[in-house]
């Protein structure tokens, strides 16, 4: 029997090879990175079929799986081994975590101090460099967009754009761009990515007399980059959790209003959710754990302690005439892991063990948008995944299509409790969300396939058990006080109070 299986084998593969090399190639083409080694490494005539045209092809898979806009790496100049190295980034990246020995940087960098001319220290009237506000790494790992306060005469904040170069091409080092954001202090809350890969939106709260969200829209990187303000939208109390979708942004505040503002159109609409926020709840932390927002299509979603509350979104209106109206959930969905939610309107017993990965604007919709829970039993992290069908969601019918699955568990997890998650980020095969240690001294990174296959019945099945990484990140007992990762090329800045690093480990 083995004999006939072989001589099967065989002849399948002889046919293979009497293709034309056009064909060879067009295979080659549909193959995943680490498939076109494996072919690439069979026999000679298959290596030739594995052209600089294959590389090129899966590295452009790479970057649009990744949602890393394409002109972030010079694809027509690079060598082919660059390419290759390139496109097997995730798949060695995601080899790491879910290996059991330790991970180290291959490379460890530290940025330079910020310097600036005599001349243009005189045009912005620089008086002294103030503490970091925070770094913000864009999808690709090549740039680095950094934020610390100046007083230039007075208080107000500086973007420093990083151009971090790529490992294996160019390491080199530079600023692209330094500029002001604005006349006053200029919070950074979010970066997200121009539909069609044009740039970089950065929504942040200006706090001025009168406080407002900012969303600006950086283009052009590689040269010239150009800043430019997309639009302003007056806040009247706290923020307490926000999310982007889109060229909309919804928002929860602690007066427990929600809002959701097109912020290129300038529409709004702003409605009571009765949710419960109050004043006891103010710590960014703890706010992270408790209340987290989600927007999909037409509907808003707030995660509180354990339940899942629904909101379809009323007509945006022009900003001027968004007043309150009126609009009732349209579902709860509670007990996620068997913990029940309390009455409509009263706050809830805080319940930290649960928590709702934040929203990621870079993701598509071909299901890695599916929304995550984390809840911690014990030594335990057991998730679960809501599919992304509320579009079937109405006023008029309860609830057609949001359940509940089950998905992966990860045994031996750290403690979670008021850490800041990532948002879902793609790598490879698998799913990854990350956090800080309570100490600073390692990112643990959760590791996972998506959502299994859906059954006939339209349930998906469990995942299986899923990694838990804990990276060293503190070589040098600084205080820690960011971490930011590309888990795509592998890239991973670390801030601290007086300097960032910047690690390579794949």
């Amino acid at each position: 029997m083995d004999s006939k299986i072989t001589a099967m084998a065989m002849r399948e593969a002889a046919s293979i090879l009497t293709l034309g090399l056009d064909l060879l190639v067009s295979i080659a083409c549909s193959l995943r990175p680490p498939d076109i080694l494996s072919l690439r490494q069979t026999c000679k005539t298959l290596q030739a079929a594995t052209t600089p045209i294959v590389w090129l092809h899966a590295l452009r898979q790479m970057l649009e799986e990744h949602c890393i806009p394409e002109q972030t790496f010079p694809l027509e100049s690079m060598t082919t081994r660059q390419l290759q190295r390139l496109a097997l980034t995730p798949a060695r990246f995601s080899w790491l975590i879910g290996s059991p020995a330790e991970v180290n940087p291959t490379h460890i960098r530290v940025l330079p101090d910020f310097a600036i001319s005599n001349e243009d220290a005189s045009v912005l009237g620089l008086v002294s460099w103030e503490e970091y506000m925070g770094c913000s790494l864009i999808p690709g790992g090549r740039y680095l967009f950094v934020f610390q306060k100046i007083q230039a005469p007075t208080m107000k904040t500086s973007l420093h754009v990083w151009d971090l170069g790529i490992r294996g091409y160019n390491d080199n080092t530079k600023v692209v761009l330094r500029t002001l954001l604005g006349d006053h202090v200029f919070q950074p809350l979010r970066l997200f990515p121009v539909s069609g890969g044009g740039g970089t939106y950065l929504v942040g709260i200006e706090e001025a007399d009168v406080p407002s969200l900012a969303v600006q829209k950086i283009t052009t990187y590689a040269q010239n980059p150009v800043i430019t303000l997309v639009n302003r939208h007056i806040i009247q109390d706290e923020i307490v959790s926000l999310t982007v979708s889109g060229t909309r942004m919804a928002y929860l505040n602690v007066r427990s209003v929600l809002v959701v503002w097109d912020f290129v159109e300038d529409k709004s609409a702003r409605w009571e959710s009765f949710i419960g926020v109050d004043d006891d709840h103010k710590s960014e932390k703890t706010i992270c754990c408790k209340f987290q927002i989600h927007i999909y299509e037409d509907t808003v979603m707030v995660h509180r302690s354990g339940e899942l509350i629904l909101w379809k979104i009323p007509p945006l209106r022009p900003h001027d005439q968004s007043g309150l109206v009126p609009n009732e959930r349209s579902f709860t969905l509670t007990s996620l892991f068997g913990v029940q939610a309390q009455d409509y309107g009263q706050n809830v017993q805080d319940d930290l063990s649960t928590v709702m990965l934040p929203q990621n604007p870079s993701i598509d919709s071909d299901g890695i948008d599916t929304i995550a829970f984390l809840n911690r039993d014990r030594d335990t992290f057991c998730t679960k995944w809501i599919q992304p069908m509320l579009k079937h969601l109405s006023n008029e019918v309860s609830l057609p299509g949001v359940l509940p699955i089950n998905g992966p568990t990860i045994l031996g997890s750290p403690e979670f409790d008021n850490a800041q998650l990532s948002a879902l980020r793609r790598c490879n095969d698998y799913i990854l969300t990350s956090f800080l240690s309570h100490d600073s001294s390692a990112l643990n990174i959760f590791m996972f396939p998506p959502a299994g296959p859906k059954s006939p019945s339209g349930n998906s099945t469990p995942a299986s058990v899923s990694a838990c990484k804990a990276i060293d990140v503190n070589f040098f007992k600084l205080s820690i006080t960011r971490v930011e990762t590309c888990v795509a090329t592998g890239r991973m800045c670390v801030m601290t109070e007086e300097s960032i690093f910047v690690m390579d480990f794949a």
